[in-house]
């Protein structure tokens, strides 16, 4: 072999592995987090914003943004650490919503945005939200049969990205459900087949709530049927799993939403057997203590039993026993709280503010507010009253050293309501505005 071949072969040999080991770097670059770079023009000084949407609680959370300095820039962002996969969105910062796009682990992607309307931006050379993209625009004049084709013609063509958990939600929140009772308990029992629950792409899905929403109101809201829901969901899932949190807090929002169905049985049922002691710790310190307080509050005053008792004083020593109020109004309302409680400092304004706007609007009914002051501490009470505006209250406080009314209503945190009926009845125990007018209209 001569001796310029020999040079040859080794220069090719050399080059091919740099190119290799560049590449190998270039991937690297790219196998986790992602590149998103926006290809802007005549949009200098505008901000835009990548957001997610938590699929639990609706809300939007910015995890970026950038604003554009020159009038032909290409913004980026980047994320070089590994993600999960989700739905994000981009956005205007002047704009309430955005344009969603489909970020799984290691994406590198080209968008093109020459207008301050962001749902005019375009995708070059991403397959998957060039085509969500267009998605998108199709949503708002399609008709529910042509987007449930363009859906399956999708979750085809990408099969694993998160794309396809995205859309495969969205037809089983279109999917129809079945009319009789028994059909209904069969496609509840069934309802989460299409997906992994331990799948952590959940969280980060935003219409989680939307799917788990239909889920829990495909058969009648009553704590039987909840129960059930309860069971099916999380019955065998480990405690180590994000979504058991996940879903259990879904469950307990949900369960308040629903107040006025009578579910404090199936309250009790999720804390007993998914909540209590803390399963593998998922749960903060502050909502473990919050949902054991509300279960102890159910086992000692549950709904629809007869109010306990008690007979306080107001500032003037006037004494006031509970029996005695309640059967002269449709409906007797009582807070406990602290003044030293933050907490009460900022809800209490609120609570009166409403009750006096449901006052105002249902005049008919008597509504009787007591306003109990949950502390040995009475330095700052007259000083609460005036400042959180419930002089229209009456405001009462305890006499005995124990304050017994404490261990009766199951009262140790503030603030702690109760809303009492004509007949001395619970009817809901907590500060729930819309379950509240729902009672006072019935």
């Amino acid at each position: 072999m001569h001796l310029k071949q020999i040079i040859l072969i080794a220069t090719l040999i050399i080059s091919t592995t740099l190119l290799a080991q560049q590449k190998n770097k270039q991937t690297k670059v790219v196998k986790d987090g992602f590149q998103i770079s926006i290809h802007t023009a005549n949009l200098k000084n505008q901000k835009l914003q990548l957001y997610l949407i938590s699929g639990v609680t609706k809300k939007q959370f910015v995890t970026d943004s950038l604003t554009i300095t020159d009038n032909n820039q290409i913004v980026v962002f980047k994320q070089p650490k590994k993600i999960i996969d989700a739905i994000y969105y981009l956005k205007f910062s002047t704009q309430k919503n955005g344009v969603g796009i489909a970020v799984d682990n290691g994406i590198k992607m080209d968008l093109y945005l020459n207008s301050n309307t962001i749902e005019e931006i375009t995708c070059s050379n991403n397959a998957i939200n060039k085509d969500f993209i267009e998605y998108q625009q199709l949503d708002k004049s399609a008709t529910p049969e042509q987007k449930t084709n363009s859906r399956n013609v999708l979750l085809s063509r990408y099969p694993n990205s998160i794309l396809q958990l995205y859309l495969a939600a969205e037809n089983k929140i279109a999917e129809k459900v079945p009319a009789t009772l028994e059909e209904k308990i069969n496609y509840r029992n069934f309802y989460f087949t299409f997906l992994d629950r331990t799948d952590k792409r959940i969280l980060f899905l935003p219409n989680t709530t939307k799917l788990l929403y239909k889920y829990v109101t495909l058969l009648p809201i009553t704590a039987e049927n909840y129960i059930d829901n309860i069971d099916n969901l999380l019955k065998g899932l480990d405690c180590k799993s994000k979504n058991y949190d996940v879903f259990s807090n879904y469950f307990i929002s949900n369960l308040a939403f629903f107040e006025t169905n009578q579910l404090e049985k199936a309250f009790n049922h999720l804390y007993k057997n998914y909540i209590d002691k803390n399963p593998c710790d998922i749960f903060s310190a502050a909502d473990y203590n919050s949902y054991s307080n509300k279960y102890a509050t159910n086992i000692k005053v549950p709904i629809g039993t007869k109010c306990p008792d008690f007979e306080l004083v107001s500032k003037d020593t006037i004494a006031y026993k509970l029996s005695e109020v309640f059967p002269k109004n449709d409906f007797t309302f009582i807070a406990f709280y602290s003044p030293s409680c933050i907490h009460c400092q900022e809800k209490m304004p609120v609570v009166s503010a409403s009750f006096q706007n449901l006052k105002n609007r249902y005049p008919a009914k008597k509504i009787q507010l007591i306003a109990v002051i949950n502390d040995a501490d009475e330095s700052d009470w007259t000083q609460f009253i005036s400042e959180k505006k419930l002089d229209s209250w009456l405001n009462l406080k305890s006499q005995d050293s124990k304050r017994k009314y404490q261990e009766d209503f199951n009262a140790y945190s503030n603030p702690s309501y109760f809303l009492i009926n004509k007949s001395g009845d619970v009817i809901l125990k907590t500060f729930n505005i819309k379950a509240i007018e729902e009672l006072i209209n019935k």
